[in-house]
């Protein structure tokens, strides 16, 4: 199963001050897509994420660098990332071994990258999506819908 780079946000720090990244991968490009995902710029969205249905797996990085992430930019949209206008992540020019990470790069290039700079992916996890949460997600959007025709 060939699995290609969706999206890649921050979810913290570690107590040791390293950040801790978020790789989410998916194994149909054309699919992946997410709500504001049009918005310019991505970073005034809280929580953009993509649709869960759109991915397979995720990955964590833990690292002392600023990764600079498209989620959180203030000039480009996600719909950017997705065309490669701008990448979904990457290093400063001060950093060393620069590093770039595109939406759709293989998750063999992604870790052939890392593992140049000496970092590695870790507690690699599927992405299930429950019947309950569809059933919800429909159920909000037939809510949702009401709502705009009362209003």
């Amino acid at each position: 199963m060939n699995e290609f780079l969706a999206f890649v946000r921050k979810i913290g720090t570690t107590l040791d001050g390293e950040n801790i990244y978020e790789f989410m991968f998916t194994t149909d490009t054309n699919a992946v897509w997410g709500e504001n995902f049009n918005i310019i710029p991505a970073g005034i969205v809280p929580n953009l994420t993509p649709e869960l249905n759109s991915l397979s797996r995720k990955a964590r990085l833990i690292t002392n660098l600023d990764l600079h992430l498209a989620c959180e930019s203030t000039c480009f949209s996600m719909m950017d990332s997705i065309d490669n206008i701008i990448s979904l992540c990457f290093t400063s020019t001060e950093f060393e071994n620069e590093m770039h990470f595109n939406f759709g790069d293989s998750i063999q290039k992604v870790n052939n990258m890392l593992k140049k700079n000496n970092l590695k992916l870790i507690e690699f996890e599927d992405i299930k999506i429950q019947e309950d949460d569809i059933i919800n997600d429909v159920i909000q959007q037939l809510e949702d819908s009401k709502l705009d025709d009362i209003f």
